[in-house]
């Protein structure tokens, strides 16, 4: 936690205005707890909007923000997600997406990824059960 000072002035007056100010920490995560990195994560603040991308392990680091709670989104590729921070939370905030595995920039969620074997497995069981039973019928 740190104080910022900021210094407004003119000819006739002098104001200094003291606001708590912190570091807000996110990381992206896919369902395999894989770092997404390129996330690109957006801080909403009062008059001013900060956006980050996420570096090779998934960190976003927000430095000397206000203290508070505040509105993040987040997006990776076509996939969006909205959350709210609050910086007295020392730890860093996790946003997990529905990624599982990224095929040629295709994100496959798991339970698609499982439907897709358990379908395959079946079209593969149906293929030899009809061979089987085309040879014993040509008996």
């Amino acid at each position: 936690m740190g104080v910022a000072k900021i210094r407004f002035s003119n000819t006739t007056e002098t104001h200094i205005l003291k606001t708590n100010v912190t570091n807000l920490c996110v990381r992206v995560l896919g369902e395999r707890n894989q770092n997404l990195k390129n996330a690109k994560v957006t801080i909403v603040l009062p008059r001013v909007t900060l956006t980050l991308l996420t570096d090779d392990n998934g960190y976003a680091l927000f430095k000397q923000i206000p203290s508070g709670n505040w509105t993040l989104n987040i997006e990776y590729k076509n996939l969006r997600e909205e959350t709210v921070a609050n910086t007295a939370t020392p730890d860093c905030l996790i946003v997990k997406f529905k990624v599982f595995i990224e095929f040629y920039n295709f994100i496959l969620p798991r339970d698609l990824v499982y439907n897709l074997a358990i379908g395959i497995i079946s079209l593969w069981i149906l293929l030899i059960v009809a061979i089987i039973l085309r040879y014993r019928v040509g008996r």
